[in-house]
């Protein structure tokens, strides 16, 4: 009897290691799908990473022309504000050379009033009308 037992005995031993063997193998087998699973949890991961990352330098982007646009804004404003002080600076000198002139005479005004441009014009070319207007040119600075 003993190599009846020896042979249950060892194939109690086979049965118990094909046992383990197997149990082994199933989770071999979970773990596998686990790590796909996890593989391909960090590969969609990395791509939403990716798609951040894009979108992030595509707004860096857009704030740095944003920056950009603000400055050149910026200078056209100071360039429009300092053409507009040098405006309004010339009006005040202008107003004040008119102010030093005084009125002009209502029978002048009347005699030019209707007059169309073109005439206007010859009758200011004309020598006689300069003569007479001589004084405003040099209330202006010796315009005439």
């Amino acid at each position: 009897m003993s190599d009846d037992t020896a042979t249950v005995t060892y194939s109690q031993a086979l049965e118990a290691k094909r046992a383990a063997l197997s149990g082994l193998t199933q989770r071999l087998e979970r773990a596998a799908a686990r790590h796909a699973a996890l593989t391909k949890e960090a590969t969609a991961a990395k791509s939403a990473a990716t798609a951040v990352k894009a979108r992030l330098d595509e707004l860096a982007a857009v704030a740095g022309g944003e920056a950009t646009a603000h400055e050149d804004c910026a200078r056209e404003m100071e360039k429009l504000l300092g053409k507009r002080h040098a405006l309004i600076a010339k009006r005040e000198a202008l107003q004040a050379a008119i102010r030093d002139l005084g009125s002009l005479p209502s029978e002048a005004f009347e005699q030019v009033r209707y007059l169309g441009v073109g005439v206007l014009g010859a009758w200011l070319v004309s020598s006689e009308a300069l003569a007479a207007c001589k004084w405003v040119g040099r209330a202006f600075g010796g315009l005439a």
